[in-house]
């Protein structure tokens, strides 16, 4: 559901899911709004996302997965590519 990225609005998810999934997960599959807005209740997420979801595609530079069948074809026959968190290993001053 994340991604490394420089900018933290392109490090979280829009996954277009079908309702069973959606209601397995909460709706959030629509990551970037629940990190956007945490404290809005799951089952308003899709609605927010729909209302705004241009705006949200722009802020996440276009991260978004067609549902979860999109991932399971492209990754179920070939690793996935993990890459560290930008910051990771950065010792606090």
């Amino acid at each position: 559901e994340h991604r490394s990225a420089d900018d933290p609005l392109a490090r979280s998810v829009i996954n277009e899911a079908g309702l069973p999934w959606r209601a397995l997960f909460l709706n959030l599959n629509y990551h970037a709004v629940h990190h956007d807005l945490p404290g809005v209740p799951w089952y308003a997420l899709r609605q927010l996302y729909l209302h705004r979801q241009a705006a949200y595609l722009q802020r996440n530079q276009g991260f978004l997965v067609r549902g979860y069948g999109e991932w399971r074809r492209h990754f179920s026959r070939r690793a996935v590519a993990v890459n560290a968190h930008p910051g990771f290993g950065e010792q606090a001053q």
